[in-house]
């Protein structure tokens, strides 16, 4: 038990140390204040490391992700790279079920926009 660290003080590490960072926020308004509580304690600890959002299953009507990504933007300001709105898909609960790679689908392809090999 005296080995034992705070709640969070991986995660803390980890992000202190990270050369980039992701955030995945599941879109919906609970979702949207837990992930802000959790970045307001991130982005102390990752400098000017870059900064990206994933909104996840995001609602098929219109307007959602233009609400969604603006009221994150009204908090953090510039301080996001980029947001990615990526759609409900049913593959990905099948994939993680069976413990199988996401087919191609809309979850996929939303996901290119985080450019990951330009970083």
């Amino acid at each position: 038990l005296s080995r034992y660290v705070g709640r969070f003080e991986t995660s803390r590490h980890v992000a202190g140390r990270a050369t980039r960072l992701v955030g995945v926020c599941e879109a919906s308004p609970t979702g949207l204040l837990r992930f802000l509580d959790w970045m307001i304690d991130v982005v102390g600890l990752i400098g000017d490391a870059p900064f990206d959002v994933v909104l996840n299953r995001v609602p098929g009507y219109s307007g959602a992700r233009s609400e969604l990504v603006a009221h994150l933007q009204e908090v953090v300001g510039g301080r996001v790279n980029s947001f990615v709105c990526v759609p409900s898909d049913q593959r990905v609960t099948r994939a993680a079920w069976d413990g199988s790679v996401i087919a191609q689908g809309p979850f996929r392809k939303a996901l290119k926009g985080l450019r990951i090999d330009e970083v």
